[in-house]
């Protein structure tokens, strides 16, 4: 769709603000490329008032005189208001030229949504749309909350797009209209919660214990004692008297033929201690 220089100036102008500095709680974008006055705007309620926990989307159609003309907007959420009618039009004097509204071409999209977004704060009972709502807004406030609140959570709390604005690229081809990429910078969508961080590593197994030292050689078997050894002084003989002499005594004893007689000890294989007699010849 070809579209006026001066309208297609300005509508990229518009859009671009939108998307370079958005107003709190309002977006607008595109939706067709081949529909560049068609837009779509989604607004949150504000703060503090009935419709603080909803969302409305609303459809902005730009006429060809814009921004001379004003735009025709209307609520596409059902909205318990006495300013805004059940098929989601708006009684308000910025959406009106004049001398019946105030509208101005310094008004750009985003002092628009602007001001619709200030309409659910502080409705208008003294110009309403819905008398009857009007009424209870004004007789009955308490009972006017309760129903805009229900109203809202209801209708206006379902998924929607998040609050941002238009890509910052959103412009209008030379004779072709709003690009197709004039659609909605979603705000920054929510990072995912970080993984869990890794169990740390098990600990290290102990080392295996050192071997036992392998075991030494046997010790050696203990030397045999020596073999008693045949002794001739000290071992102790009984007399044929009674007395005791040393057996053993170099030098014989006087035998009854007179000759000397020698004696020597050993010790047999039973280890008594023997004694053998020799002649003193034959020593």
């Amino acid at each position: 769709m070809s579209l006026p220089k001066p309208l297609r100036t300005r509508l990229k102008q518009d859009l671009k603000s939108i998307s370079l500095s958005p107003p709190p709680g309002c977006f607008a974008y595109v939706p067709d490329s081949d529909q560049p006055l068609s837009l779509r705007a989604s607004i949150t309620g504000p703060p503090d008032c009935p419709y603080s926990a909803g969302t409305f989307h609303l459809s902005i159609t730009i006429p060809t005189n814009y921004p001379f003309g004003p735009p025709s907007c209307k609520f596409l959420t059902p909205v318990y208001h006495p300013n805004i009618d059940e098929a989601g039009r708006i009684c308000l004097d910025t959406l009106k030229q004049k001398p019946l509204g105030s509208w101005s071409p310094a008004v750009s999209l985003a002092v628009l949504l602007t001001t619709l977004r200030a309409l659910l704060e502080s409705p208008n009972p003294d110009d309403p749309l819905v008398p009857e709502i009007a009424k209870e807004f004004i007789a009955d406030r308490h009972e006017f909350d309760r129903k805009a609140m229900d109203f809202t959570a209801m209708h206006a709390t379902g998924p929607g797009p998040e609050e941002g604005g238009v890509e910052a690229g959103a412009g209008v081809e030379a004779g072709a209209g709003v690009e197709a990429r004039a659609g909605v910078e979603a705000a920054p969508a929510h990072e995912p919660a970080p993984a869990a961080p890794e169990p740390a590593p098990a600990a290290p197994e102990p080392a295996p214990a050192a071997p036992e030292p392998a075991p030494g050689p046997a010790p050696a078997a203990p030397e045999p004692a020596p073999a008693q050894e045949a002794f001739s002084e000290g071992a102790e003989k009984e007399n044929g008297g009674g007395g005791k002499r040393k057996a053993g005594q170099e030098g014989g004893e006087t035998g009854a033929d007179g000759e000397g007689v020698g004696k020597k000890a050993k010790v047999d294989g039973g280890g008594k201690v023997v004694l053998e007699e020799s002649s003193a010849g034959n020593e």
